[in-house]
């Protein structure tokens, strides 16, 4: 009897090992979670229309190391994974890349800003905020998740994070400008301006940005956001050649 007892116990240290991998969370780590984005952006026909030799594992490859150059491993916060790649997967489902979608695959925009390491601190409810500067939890298009932000009127550092929607850090929140306003930077004007400064000027003016179909020269330029071969444009139809294939061939 002892002696099948310890001709058991290794196989069952391997077993328990074994399972312990199973478990493992892929998504614990930045590099693991840089592979799973790999998988959810480089579906067939993501892989069909960006190379005229179809290959994905050289996506998956080129898609896994520009996440990494997106996803830091000393800030990466894994509590916003799972629904960041739900949004990744969702953006390049059908090929074609909507102008919010192309926000959040290039740049880490909501959803995908928590798992970068985005400033700020990020809730559900009021009662989340514990900082007595910003205790107010303001939520988010596209994120199941709101930030905790500062009231109009009240004391703020030098930070866009900071001040509720509609107003921008001078000291204190203050209203973000109309048309034809004076500012330093586009996160002064509202959403639908953009500031535009002469050159050797350190203020402008706030403008409106064009529309879709309108010449623009880069993203901010639009009011979608997206400029794309010189056009303001609302979607993207991924195609062999084009530089948001770059990175998916």
């Amino acid at each position: 009897m002892a002696r099948w007892f310890i001709g058991f116990l290794p196989l069952a240290l391997v077993a328990a090992c074994g399972d312990d991998a199973k478990n493992e969370d892929p998504l614990a780590t930045a590099s693991g979670f840089c592979d799973e984005w790999a998988k959810r952006a480089c579906n067939d026909e993501v892989v069909d229309n960006c190379s005229q030799k179809p290959k994905k594992d050289s996506c998956l490859a080129s898609q896994a190391a520009f996440c990494r150059t997106k996803v830091k491993a000393s800030k990466y916060d894994k509590s916003g994974a799972r629904e960041c790649l739900d949004a990744v997967e969702k953006a390049y489902k059908d090929g074609k890349i909507e102008a919010d979608e192309y926000q959040v695959v290039r740049n880490l925009d909501i959803p995908c800003d928590q798992v970068r390491g985005a400033e700020g601190v990020f809730c559900q409810k009021d009662k989340d905020c514990d900082d007595p500067d910003a205790e107010f939890c303001q939520q988010r298009e596209g994120s199941k998740l709101g930030v905790c932000v500062i009231n109009g009127g009240y004391t703020c550092e030098d930070s866009d994070l900071a001040c509720a929607q509609n107003f921008y850090c001078d000291g204190s929140c203050v209203a973000l400008k109309n048309s034809g306003g004076e500012c330093a930077a586009d996160n002064q004007c509202k959403p639908e301006y953009k500031c535009v400064v002469a050159e050797d000027d350190d203020t402008g003016k706030c403008k409106l940005r064009f529309d879709v179909g309108e010449d623009c020269t880069e993203h901010p330029d639009c009011q979608t956001h997206l400029c794309w071969e010189g056009e303001c444009a609302n979607r993207i139809i991924l195609s062999d050649g084009d530089e948001l294939c770059d990175d998916l061939s």
